[in-house]
């Protein structure tokens, strides 16, 4: 299902107008040349440093004539080998501006869009490169790929224009092609909105109620269906504001017609609005509060970006709308249109209550231009719109919010300004995502984050638990959901190279988010969430607590362990020197002073961590508990390394790992998530293979250090010096499919950025 193009103010960011020199002497103007020259044989030699200070003396002689712009896409590119992206956007700007008629420019800017992962910006700038110089092969090549990737088709409309329509289910834009079947099959929330429709149909809507009565909770089945439902309910809040508000005439004629009957009477409006839509239309800050608190419920794959699958187009009467054909009519961008319309209006509603001059969020400033964009003739010209700032920082608008706060209390008006700040946010950075600019994305999720922070120290609620008063994006619970967002889109963003240091997108910035949700988790506060009578009140409650405590340690601990793992097998095979890890822990506090855990039993900590916090049906249960059996063996009996406590590791230790890891797999929901792949992997063997060598031995027998020995090209596992397996080739299989799990949904989008990284960016690593 195709859905037209929608614009972002990212996609074609606004070039900086360069002052052009009125004149350079021809010495200097040979002197530039000269450098650029010299630059480029740099570059033909890989010598990305040397071409990079040869084009940057090229330009400090020669910043902005139309000759620069050959330096400056020489800079973009060298830059990029140097895996330093957000340096060459600059650089591609500067080369546009500087001649804006190069075609080649714009095919530069197209390759640090793609590599950024920004593959809506990459198609403006591609096509406007072919645009320019229509039939050179490598432009084309390069849009038509992009296209690809997006889904994108060129259709004509009735002036003879052609025009691209892009689909909301491309691997760049969203979980991935949800029209092909195969793909369909393999993911668990489409899998469970199948088994819940049947479900509904023959227990009626009370489903969670049904459940709660069952007495088994909480499941994965049980989990990923809250999310969805939270989303789709949330989704539909957003939709129904955008009909109830004329977006589409027929609705707009009927509800005027049902209008003038109730007259101005609330209680007869509300009815009115229940008769159209099956619940009242939600405000604003309704909309802004449910929507970003969805999130919460929505972590991975649990999520289900619009209704691309005829299984969701047929039956759904779960959103109440209107009338069903409107929206067909209308296809899936209306789901973005939707969340464009709600973060209009809370931006509105602000500027009557604060003014023009209001200190916003850049992601709520940029969000207005895009749907000034998107709206085209009905975009509202006479209505004021806040002043275009995006240099606001989270400091910036906390002490507007300060100065604010001596005429606006927090319930009149302030709750709801900081709250849109921080989730209005999050949302368009959400929508972005979807939108397959991740980069932007992870800019405004990362603002934010700071935003939220900066003003629960300022402002003490977490310290004061004054929730009710300043609201709920201070809650801890709504946080851990949105740093979880910004962990996923880093992931995504860092696709499958492996960075330790400063560099764009490095594992550091993951671990360090990681370990901030684990810290988060500890100040969740669950009570009172729902009330006692509710007959799911104790499903809730385990959902909840699955939620913002469980999941999220799951998949921070779990994403800790497999980075930490992929580091050290990079160690192994010699890719990478070992003073990396020291490097790498030191620069995220991954280790304490005094913590003399070796490399194993970190990596085993987490693991475990993972493990227990995940549910026993879950897609990972068993292979993280395999991989932990793997890495406890691997610690050995010296002491400081048990994972908890100075004792050495046992065979009873082992065995009970063992049963767990048994236990998750034949709890494993299979209808959800499918077969088993642990089963035959190389820490499950291992693991068994030391439990069965050491079979006559009581629980007390303390375990011996596994070894992986490199013998003749070959990789054998080796204990107490007995070699119980001579040939383990694919030992870090497992630990590379939990990682490209982590990273679910994006596989697709990432499987071609082979040859752009290889031939423009920076060398993979590992």
């Amino acid at each position: 299902a195709d859905s037209q193009h929608i614009k972002q103010s990212g996609s074609s960011a606004a070039i900086y107008p360069i002052k052009i020199q009125e004149s350079m002497s021809t010495a200097t103007v040979d002197k530039a040349e000269n450098c650029r020259v010299q630059g480029n044989e740099a570059f033909a030699a890989n010598d990305w440093k040397k071409a990079l200070n040869y084009y940057k003396m090229s330009i400090a002689l020669d910043p902005a004539s139309i000759n620069s712009a050959k330096t400056w896409s020489n800079l973009a590119a060298t830059l990029c080998k140097l895996d330093r992206y957000d340096e060459a956007s600059d650089a591609a700007e500067h080369c546009t501006s500087a001649d804006p008629t190069w075609a080649k420019g714009w095919w530069r800017r197209g390759v640090v869009c793609e590599l950024q992962r920004d593959f809506t910006g990459a198609h403006f700038n591609y096509t406007k490169a072919v645009e320019l110089a229509p039939g050179e092969s490598v432009f084309e090549k390069s849009l038509k790929k992009n296209k690809k990737r997006l889904n994108v088709t060129s259709m004509k409309k009735s002036d003879g224009a052609t025009e691209d329509v892009f689909s909301c289910s491309g691997p760049g834009l969203s979980t991935g092609r949800l029209d092909n079947h195969e793909f369909t099959e393999s993911i668990s929330g489409l899998q469970a909105w199948k088994r819940y429709q049947q479900d509904i149909c023959d227990g009626g809507f009370d489903f969670f109620g049904a459940q709660a009565k069952t007495g088994v909770f909480p499941t994965s089945y049980q989990y990923v269906i809250r999310g969805m439902t939270f989303w789709y309910n949330n989704l539909a809040d957003a939709q129904i504001r955008l009909l109830a508000e004329g977006t589409v005439p027929e609705v707009k004629q009927l509800l005027d017609e049902l209008y003038k009957v109730a007259g101005t009477n609330m209680e007869a409006r509300t009815r009115v609005e229940t008769r159209c839509f099956g619940r009242p239309v939600p405000s604003p800050e309704k909309i802004m509060e449910d929507f970003v608190n969805s999130v919460n419920y929505s972590l991975g794959d649990n999520i289900m970006l619009g209704g691309n699958s005829p299984d969701d187009q047929s039956d759904n009467d779960f959103i109440p709308i209107i009338n069903k054909q409107l929206i067909e009519k209308m296809g899936n961008q209306f789901f973005f249109v939707a969340i464009l319309d709600s973060l209009y209006s809370c931006i509105m509603e602000l500027t009557e209550k604060f003014g023009t001059r209001a200190k916003m969020s850049p992601a709520l400033m940029a969000a207005l231009q895009t749907c000034r964009l998107n709206m085209g003739k009905n975009w509202p010209g006479d209505r004021k719109v806040p002043k275009h700032d995006v240099s606001n920082s989270p400091q910036d608008v906390v002490r507007y919010c300060q100065k604010m706060l001596k005429s606006i209390s927090w319930n009149n008006g302030m709750r709801y300004f900081v709250s849109a700040q921080y989730k209005g946010s999050v949302a368009y950075g959400l929508f972005l995502r979807l939108t397959g600019n991740t980069s932007e994305a992870i800019t405004y999720l990362k603002w934010a984050r700071k935003f939220i922070t900066a003003a629960n120290k300022v402002f003490k609620v977490t310290k004061d638990g004054a929730y009710q008063e300043k609201g709920s994006s201070f809650r801890v619970s709504c946080r851990i959901g949105i740093t979880c967002s910004e962990l996923q889109a880093h992931k995504a963003l860092r696709g499958h190279t492996f960075h330790v240091g400063s560099r764009t997108n490095s594992v550091d910035e993951e671990i360090s988010l990681a370990m901030e949700i684990i810290e988060l988790v500890k100040g969740v506060d669950l009570s009172n969430f729902y009330p006692a009578t509710d007959v799911a009140h104790d499903l809730y409650c385990e959902l909840d607590t699955v939620a913002h405590i469980r999941k999220p340690l799951a998949y921070a601990h779990g994403l800790i362990a497999a980075t930490l793992s992929q580091l050290d097998e990079l160690i192994f095979f010699g890719k990478v020197p070992e003073k990396t890890w020291k490097m790498l822990c030191n620069s995220v506090g991954l280790v304490g002073p005094g913590d003399k855990r070796t490399r194993n039993a970190l990596i085993a900590h987490h693991y475990r961590c993972a493990a227990e916090s995940d549910l026993p049906d879950s897609h990972d249960g068993a292979v993280l508990w395999w991989s932990y059996g793997s890495r406890m063996l691997q610690i050995g009996n010296s002491q400081h390394n048990n994972d908890g406590n100075n004792a050495a590791f046992t065979l009873g230790d082992l065995r009970e790992v063992i049963r767990k890891a048994e236990a998750a797999h034949k709890a494993r929901d299979t209808g959800l998530f499918g077969p088993d792949g642990t089963v035959g992997s190389t820490h499950a063997m291992a693991t068994k293979l030391v439990a069965a060598h050491f079979r006559n031995e009581d629980d007390s027998f303390v375990l011996p250090k596994l070894k992986y020995e490199k013998k003749k090209g070959k990789i054998a596992i080796v204990i107490d010096g007995i070699t119980l397996c001579k040939d383990i080739s694919d030992m870090n299989r497992v630990s590379s499919e939990y990682l490209a799990r982590m990273n679910y949904g994006q596989n697709d989008a990432q499987s071609d950025m082979y040859d752009v990284l290889e031939e423009h960016g920076a060398k993979l690593r590992g």
